[in-house]
């Protein structure tokens, strides 16, 4: 009688019909959801279609930077005249209003590009939480449970402290290095120069640093393998290395990686996360990269002018290149933790 029941019991479990598990993936916040893509079976084109609707937006943020830039040469080339035509002594106080008023135009439109790249690092960091925890599921219900519950842990929290540590203290850095560089271009003193330096160090080694031990996390798992076309990872290398200043040469490294997940993410609810990265971060990177073009520009032009002048307005686009590289950490490390997650489950 026991073994009759326990052989009706089995044939019960076989009848059950199996359901894949149901697996949603967080909507896009609406700072994104106009950038998504039309179609989103290909990686790389998917990201194109989400930059193509994101340039028809971005030429407000590229004209008002061409405004402010302006300005600042035409105060450079006044600077030059007035220079040549009064003493020393008048000279050295022209010099100085020059550089306080350069520093109040930039210092505008600096300043709320800053609190955009720290909203956006919190808006990738809030998706990140609703996004991870959807692909630890369906990677564990592939039978992956130990490895997933790994990759979630540690892409979780790279992700979150990065985050906190660009919204709370690296990008009110920024603000502080753009303080002291103004200051030290009105008095010309070397010793702010220097911490202008320091400051400077200090963002860029925290970020390299960041994403290094979040890049050798991910290789120790040793989820990602396989193949891609050379030609097709030396471009996206190149890319990469030539956009986002300061990390740009690490995040060309990681973008090996994305490349050859593309491969096996079709069909996919994690690309729809990818895309959704993408999309958050899209608008701000435009914007402050117009910014950081803007000046760098407007810096080689001061420069036949007045040099002080010039490494004024440098210092400002070192500033914008520092939040395009956290804006860029993040970014490629959140897509680097999705990629590997969906190489799990594949």
């Amino acid at each position: 009688m026991r073994k009759l029941c326990i052989l009706f019991l089995l044939f019960g479990t076989l009848c059950i019909q199996p359901r894949a598990i149901d697996l949603q993936t967080p909507s896009v916040p609406s700072s994104g959801s106009q950038w998504m893509p039309d179609q989103q079976e290909n990686l790389l084109e998917g990201i194109w279609q989400v930059l193509q609707k994101a340039l028809y937006s971005f030429s407000p943020a590229l004209k008002e930077a061409g405004k402010s830039c302006a300005g600042v040469f035409c105060i450079a080339m006044l600077l030059c005249i007035f220079q040549l035509l009064t003493t020393k002594d008048a000279t050295s106080a022209i010099q100085m209003l020059a550089m306080v008023t350069i520093s109040l135009m930039l210092l505008t439109t600096s300043s709320s590009l800053i609190l955009q790249a720290g909203e956006t690092a919190t808006e990738m960091s809030e998706y990140a939480k609703l996004l991870l925890p959807v692909m630890t599921a369906g990677m564990s219900a592939q039978g992956c449970v130990t490895s997933s519950a790994a990759l979630y842990a540690g892409s979780s929290v790279f992700i979150a402290l990065l985050s906190s540590l660009i919204s709370q203290y690296l990008a009110p850095m920024v603000n502080v290095y753009l303080a002291v560089a103004a200051t030290s271009a009105v008095i010309q003193n070397d010793l702010l120069y220097g911490i202008c330096k320091t400051l400077k160090s200090v963002v860029t080694w925290l970020l390299k640093m960041l994403l290094y031990v979040f890049t050798g996390f991910i290789t120790v798992t040793g989820v990602i393998s396989g193949s891609a076309d050379a030609l097709t990872v030396k471009a996206a290398k190149l890319t990469i290395s030539g956009m986002v200043p300061v990390v740009g040469s690490i995040l060309s490294d990681a973008s090996e990686t994305i490349i050859l997940g593309a491969g096996i993410m079709k069909n996919s609810v994690g690309i729809y996360g990818l895309f959704a990265v993408v999309a958050i971060c899209v608008l701000p990177f435009l914007n402050i990269g117009a910014q950081y073009l803007m000046l760098k520009l407007t810096s080689m032009g001061c420069s036949a002018f007045s040099k002080p002048c010039s490494v004024l307005i440098q210092d400002f686009a070192s500033a914008m290149g520092l939040l395009l590289g956290m804006i860029g950490t993040l970014c490629i490390m959140l897509m680097l933790g999705i990629v590997c997650f969906i190489k799990g489950v594949g």
